[in-house]
């Protein structure tokens, strides 16, 4: 585990990993591993985050070294279960107690800031750091924010601050921002930040849910905030049995679309305009490109845009709206065009066409 130092760190190698494969992203207040029915379980905590499939976890409220929970170092325990290498920073530390959030993960990593956020009371921090995948950088930083809305409202103004967000390098990486927020959807905290980045759950396809209390959930606090570079697929919160009782938190699970698939959904995207608007579709646009190469779908949908110079639906129904009947719509409603001979037609009202001049 790593700890208030910059490194890179990976128990696995994930160099040869394609960079448009899905990624799934949890965060997690684990509650010193101390679960719903008043056991201490990090293993339970870690079947929890292994049954999800993420690929980096968030995680908040972790003892290290702490007597309560029998001195154990339950960031470097988690990660070792996962398989994985741990960014931790104490937000607390008393002598040789410590209690803090971390990040986890199997890919490259670099811990860029780890530090204190203003507080009264029980002391907050953050925890930033790049982790590299396909030779992508994305940021990822993960919070707990105090209990008071004053708190929070300083807080979170300190990490969008030239320090933390605000810095070049945070600018530079599509970035994501987890944690138990403490703060709901219409809080002052919450707004800042949505001001700034977008909610993943709302950016998903299900509805948002909350995530605290775990068994019976009420408040959406526990939040994954995401730079628009960055595309959700699904959003769910994780309210299995297990995760009921692994802690008084659920977790959070998002999944982000690869950069392929956005790709493919860009040109089916296309297909769909270029029928809608009685074009013809280009034969190379035509054939299943969910098979092909990432750089060969880049390569061939440039060349499409640029040789047709296709331009969007409002912008063709601008330039000639009658391109943009869709090829199923029947004539206008006050006459149809019915075909007398091969080399003539006439109009006639469309209470006397025949019927099967529709076809």
């Amino acid at each position: 585990m790593k700890s208030g130092s910059l490194s890179m760190s990976a128990s696995t190698d994930t160099s040869h990993e394609p960079e448009d494969r899905e990624l799934k992203v949890l965060t997690y207040n684990v509650h010193s591993c101390i679960g719903t029915d008043r056991h201490l379980d990090p293993g339970r905590i870690a079947d929890v985050i292994a049954q999800s499939g993420a690929d980096i976890i968030a995680l908040q409220e972790l003892d290290v070294g702490r007597k309560r929970t029998g001195g154990i170092d339950q960031a470097h325990l988690i990660a070792t279960l996962l398989k994985m290498e741990a960014h931790f920073h104490p937000a607390l530390h008393v002598r040789e107690e410590k209690y803090g959030d971390a990040i986890l993960t199997a890919f490259p990593t670099q811990l860029m800031k780890a530090g204190p956020l203003p507080s009264i009371g029980e002391t907050r921090g953050a925890i930033w750091t790049q982790v590299d995948i396909g030779g992508r950088k994305l940021n990822v930083l993960n919070t707990h924010l105090g209990l008071r809305n004053i708190d929070r409202v300083r807080q979170v103004q300190t990490l969008l601050s030239d320090e933390w967000i605000g810095s070049p390098d945070f600018n530079t990486a599509p970035s994501l921002v987890c944690g138990d927020l403490n703060a709901w959807p219409s809080s002052p905290a919450y707004r800042m930040l949505a001001g700034r980045f977008r909610d993943a759950q709302l950016s998903g396809t299900r509805r948002p849910r909350p995530t605290f209390p775990s068994r019976f959930p009420l408040l959406r606090i526990d939040h994954v905030f995401l730079s628009d570079d960055l595309t959700v697929s699904t959003a769910d919160v994780i309210a299995t049995p297990l995760a009921r009782r692994a802690s008084d938190h659920l977790p959070l699970l998002i999944t982000l679309r690869s950069r392929f698939a956005m790709i493919v959904a860009e040109i089916e995207e296309q297909k769909t305009r270029w029928r809608c608007c009685s074009v013809a579709i280009p034969p190379e646009a035509a054939h299943d490109d969910t098979d092909i190469d990432l750089q060969v779908a880049v390569s061939r949908w440039n060349d499409i845009r640029h040789r047709h110079r296709f331009h969007p639906l409002s912008e063709i129904a601008r330039r000639q709206p009658s391109l943009c009947l869709p090829r199923s719509s029947p004539p206008p409603p006050d006459q149809r065009m019915v075909t007398t001979s091969p080399t003539a037609t006439r109009s006639i009202p469309r209470s006397v066409a025949p019927t099967a001049s529709s076809d």
